[in-house]
């Protein structure tokens, strides 16, 4: 009777942790889509600025653009990268408000698959 127990005990843990699970990915889902949503001036600038090189999805690579699905790079490194340019990527400094990097900043993250 002892050992049932256990096993009902352990199999009701591993459902309650799927379900804490499911649940996480949901709203990590759901956060994701209504931040992109919540910043259409970012999505514009990037479909403006960065398409190009970096393609819809951030995967295109063209001139060596980076993989933005694949970025680690925290806030700070994106502003600078995106106001000081690197490589063959423009400087923004002059050409985008400090608003519209910050927009194009948060949008950017968006992109990422690993969040």
């Amino acid at each position: 009777m002892k050992l049932f127990i256990k096993k009902q005990s352990k199999l009701r843990i591993k459902r309650n942790i799927y379900i804490r699970l499911l649940f996480f990915f949901v709203v990590i889902g759901i956060c994701s889509s209504f931040l992109e949503q919540q910043n259409p001036a970012g999505k514009e600038l990037y479909e403006k600025n960065c398409v190009r090189c970096h393609g819809t999805s951030g995967t295109k690579h063209f001139l060596g653009a980076k993989d933005i699905q694949k970025s680690i790079l925290d806030d700070n490194a994106i502003l600078v990268i995106i106001q000081n340019g690197k490589r063959f990527m423009p400087s923004y400094k002059k050409k985008l408000t400090p608003e519209d990097v910050n927009s194009l900043k948060d949008y950017i993250k968006t992109l990422r698959k690993i969040h």
